[in-house]
């Protein structure tokens, strides 16, 4: 397997890595430490174990889709997502993000959300958080693990910052993020070039802490993880080659290690898309499209039905009439505005259209 033996410190105990429950692996280390590529090996484990990985972030040079000529993607299926108004020709099946449900995670072994399939930033914010709302709705009876690769852990508060009040309140909600998913059998697997770059309540929900290259910041005094100065060389953690990191575990437990390099992952300057077979059009921003199905509902169609049934208080089957849809799909929407608010305070879909109601439950006046 990619990784090789840990050496743990004695007098600290022994907790091996795991990858049979659902735990939160937290990477540190400036840019071009390897954190992406070891939160991918971390990934290669779940695969192995017949997990699904959702590849959320990557950077803005497409990163996330060197899985694509992985041998996992030969052998595994896998699922790209893409934005509103994105084209994506590719040897894969691709599925517009809104339009992800909650059995894809059953369906696909490997999921990537890349930057390059979106046609805005804001719309792969959006995406984001409804691939989250979906793990939040997932049944606490999971039968697999869905590893969750998050590079760059801000870009998560950036996305969940778009539809809540404040910064303290995105805050609050990645803690719960990290302590809660694993009801819901989700692990998660974040990065962060500064410590700082992720508030102390998130970061101590970590399972497995690893410990990469801190160059000249290196660990502030105020950091829990100073102490690592009185087991390891200072010089060697500001200058620690790509292949090797430093593990501190939950209980205690601390230990040295490293890992193989993967060869499919994505190299500097590499034009990704031709090297993937991926094609990429895209068009230009429309409105929310109004067809027949469930999935075609636009965030302002969502806002009318209801404003419908809020404002107008009219029943769903009058609702069903007036906007063409059927009663299921009216009454789906009116369950996850009411979810949505009672889990967040607030409804997303009604922010982004400005509604009135966006922190109102859906209940006739």
């Amino acid at each position: 397997m990619p990784f090789n033996e840990l050496k743990f410190l004695s007098d600290r105990g022994i907790e091996p890595l795991r990858f049979d429950e659902p735990k939160v692996y937290f990477c540190v280390g400036v840019r071009g430490a390897a954190k992406s590529t070891l939160l991918e090996t971390i990934g290669e484990y779940h695969l192995d174990r017949n997990d699904c990985v959702l590849d959320l972030y990557s950077a803005r040079d497409g990163e996330s889709l060197g899985w694509c000529r992985s041998e996992w993607a030969k052998e595994r299926n896998v699922l790209l997502l893409h934005g509103e108004n994105v084209d994506v020709i590719a040897p894969f099946k691709t599925k517009k993000v809104e339009n992800v449900t909650l059995h894809d995670f059953d369906s696909y072994d490997l999921m990537i959300s890349c930057p390059l399939l979106y046609l805005k930033h804001e719309d792969e914010l959006d995406g984001v958080n409804h691939l989250i709302d979906l793990l939040y709705r997932r049944s606490p009876s999971w039968k697999r693990i869905i590893y969750v690769l998050v590079r760059e852990s801000a870009n998560l508060f950036y996305s969940r910052l778009r539809i809540s009040p404040n910064q303290l309140y995105a805050k609050s909600e990645m803690a719960y993020l990290t302590r809660e998913m694993r009801h819901q059998g989700v692990s998660m697997g974040m990065d962060t070039q500064l410590m700082t770059g992720v508030d102390y309540q998130i970061r101590t929900q970590a399972d497995y802490t690893f410990v990469k290259r801190m160059g000249v910041v290196g660990i502030s005094k105020d950091d829990p993880l100073y102490f690592l100065y009185s087991y390891f060389n200072p010089a060697y953690i500001r200058r620690m080659p790509k292949s090797e990191f430093i593990l501190a575990c939950k209980g205690g437990a601390l230990a040295l290690g490293s890992f193989e390099k993967l060869e499919w992952h994505k190299k500097p300057k590499e034009d990704i898309l031709s090297k993937t077979g991926v094609h990429v059009e895209y068009g230009e921003v429309k409105e929310p499209l109004k067809g027949s199905t469930e999935g075609e509902v636009g965030d302002e169609e969502h806002n009318r039905i209801i404003e419908a049934y809020v404002k107008d208080g009219l029943s769903m089957g009058k609702i069903s009439e007036k906007m063409g849809r059927s009663p299921a799909t009216i009454l789906k929407h009116l369950k996850q505005h009411n979810e949505a608010i009672e889990r967040s305070g607030l409804c997303p879909r009604c922010k982004k259209t400005n509604s009135i109601y966006f922190l109102q439950r859906a209940v006739k006046s």
